[in-house]
């Protein structure tokens, strides 16, 4: 009885950590193999580490962990749905995965009493686990705004950025769609 309960751990494991490489790999970010070499970076684009304070995009950065950022101070480096993007907000960097670029329609979809999904393109917006976002009153208020002005169509040079959490975290829920002037670069590794 003792061994086949140690084989289903062992099992529980291994799926798990599959789960987990599964997850960087639809997110785009493959443990130890950088998204782009520095050589294809535009020039002017500088690359430095930089250390994640913060959970908001655990299991994907666990917080403490280190990322190479290409820093695009010319605004070169193309912005793409997936990518992972350090921002200015406020006196802090921030890290968050874009969800919305310019151009894509952005919608809010009822769920339940106070409770929406984020929509792009006509579909529900989820996490690296698939899980949808949910936001709250506050949440639906601030991209309503958006929503409201721009026609239901992310405008030019704005960003809808994300954290992991289906819940929201201190992301475009909380201060609403990042202008690419605030975008300071990506994650390459």
């Amino acid at each position: 009885m003792q061994l086949i309960e140690k084989r289903y751990l062992f099992i529980g494991v291994i799926v798990f950590a599959l789960a987990g490489l599964l997850v960087l790999v639809l997110v785009g970010i493959k443990p130890g193999v950088p998204r782009a070499t520095e050589s294809l970076l535009p020039e002017g684009t500088s690359v430095e580490m930089r250390e994640v304070r913060g959970q908001s995009l655990e299991p994907i950065i666990p917080e403490g962990s280190e990322v190479q950022l290409a820093l695009d101070p010319n605004y070169a480096l193309p912005i793409a749905r997936g990518d992972v993007v350090v921002f200015r907000s406020g006196n802090t960097d921030a890290v968050k995965i874009v969800h919305g670029i310019p151009g894509d329609k952005l919608a809010l979809k009822e769920t339940g009493k106070d409770t929406y999904n984020i929509l792009v393109n006509d579909e529900v917006v989820k996490n690296s686990e698939d899980k949808p976002y949910m936001v709250g009153d506050s949440g639906y208020r601030m991209l309503s705004l958006y929503i409201n002005d721009y026609k239901g169509v992310i405008p030019a040079n704005a960003y809808l950025l994300l954290g992991d959490r289906p819940s929201g975290s201190r992301d475009s829920t909380a201060f609403g769609l990042v202008d690419r002037s605030d975008i300071l670069g990506k994650v390459i590794r």
